[in-house]
């Protein structure tokens, strides 16, 4: 039996470092992602780098891209989750089913790809397109390449051949069978997937109506804004999609909302009692702080909940010590340490003896063990 959570909160499944924020390191070119992550490079030294040629250092990579280019477009927890350790927990976790894969043939990994893909996953638009099926997208289909044939076993999509107009189906049983994509008016139920530009609706696969940035969109009633856009007035006072960064005007001491207009970068849209939201100043570890969003402290910190004295910044729980939250570094602990039972505690990797699946890094406890998460971990 299989003990999960709910789905932990990553960027885009999720995707995270912001030490590669901290420009300002030694220019010289390092060896490879890992280099990148150890030295803090900023992300203009890192897209000098020729590509990731492991799996490994691919997977980095991939959560150092999303990450920088989600804090450069202010997209929703990107500064909550872009701590320096968490993008470590995510390889960890994730990494050995990929390897496990490509142990037994399922899965080839072509390192001389991977530069293309980094670059797909980078958008001066902030739109993200390339981002909704991650792997599947232009540029990143051909490095993490499936071998395994229609109507072969599979429980994870990545390992199909013929992706992106495959997927693992998981509809009759686990593990699944690779199958293609379904098209527009074939049924659709759990464990399908239509092609792209599809959704599951009213039984069967019908195209998607998203609005795109700059068209007229309805929170209520659509069209409703495609993925890593927000509904909101434009200059004429009309609603229509706009990426974040667009919606992010307001300056410091000026009234502030996630849906109406956000703070400029580097500031935080600040909670007041008995008054609208404004934005204000982020703060340092220490200084006094109040609600705000996203966090007014450094990655790491939160603003004291204590009762009845003055709120400051301190730092994230360590392990052993108690915290609220389950899943993310800004529910509970320093990351990669995971909240379980009202106190922080190592997050385990796969292969380790788990209890509750709250205490493996990649969710899933089968057998009291901690196994790669997949599309079958539910089913177990």
């Amino acid at each position: 039996m299989i003990k999960y959570p709910h789905v932990r909160l990553f960027l885009v499944g999720a995707l995270l470092v912001a030490s590669l924020l901290a420009c300002g390191a030694d220019p010289s070119t390092p060896a490879d992602a890992a280099d990148v992550l150890a030295e803090g490079m900023c992300c203009e030294d890192f897209a000098e780098l020729m590509g990731p040629t492991t799996p490994e250092t691919f997977l980095q990579a991939v959560v150092a891209t999303l990450c920088a280019e989600g804090t450069r477009c202010l997209l929703p927890q990107a500064h909550a989750q872009c701590s320096p350790t968490a993008p470590a927990a995510w390889v960890a976790a994730s990494l050995p089913t990929y390897e496990a894969a490509i142990a037994v043939g399922d899965l080839v990994f072509d390192g001389s790809k991977t530069r293309a893909c980094l670059d797909a996953l980078t958008d001066p638009t902030c739109t993200f397109a390339n981002w909704i099926s991650l792997f599947d997208a232009p540029g990143c289909v051909d490095v993490l390449v499936g071998q395994v044939p229609e109507g072969g076993a599979c429980s994870t999509h990545v390992v199909c051949a013929g992706r992106p107009d495959t997927y693992c189906s998981i509809a009759a049983s686990c593990p699944g069978v690779c199958a293609r994509k379904l098209t527009v008016g074939q049924p659709c139920e759990y464990g399908t997937l239509c092609a792209a530009g599809l959704t599951c609706g009213d039984g069967g696969c019908k195209p998607v109506v998203s609005a795109g940035a700059g068209e007229a969109c309805d929170d209520e009633n659509g069209p409703y804004c495609s993925v890593f856009l927000l509904c909101a007035k434009d200059d004429a006072g009309a609603r229509a999609c706009r990426t974040y960064l667009e919606n992010s005007t307001a300056d410091v001491g000026e009234p502030c909302s996630p849906s109406e207009v956000s703070c400029k970068p580097g500031l935080s849209c600040g909670l007041r009692e008995g008054a609208a939201p404004w934005c204000v100043e982020r703060v340092a570890a220490g200084a006094p702080c109040s609600n705000a969003i996203p966090d007014m402290c450094p990655s790491g910190y939160r603003c004291s909940a204590t009762v009845g004295v003055d709120r400051t910044c301190v730092p994230l729980p360590n392990v052993g010590e108690p915290c609220q939250g389950q899943y993310t570094e800004t529910d509970g602990c320093q990351s990669p340490a995971l909240c379980v039972e009202g106190t922080c505690q190592p997050g385990l990797k796969n292969g380790a003896a788990c209890q509750t699946a709250t205490q493996c890094l990649s969710g899933a406890c089968v057998e009291d063990s901690c196994v790669p998460r997949d599309l079958c971990s539910n089913e177990k």
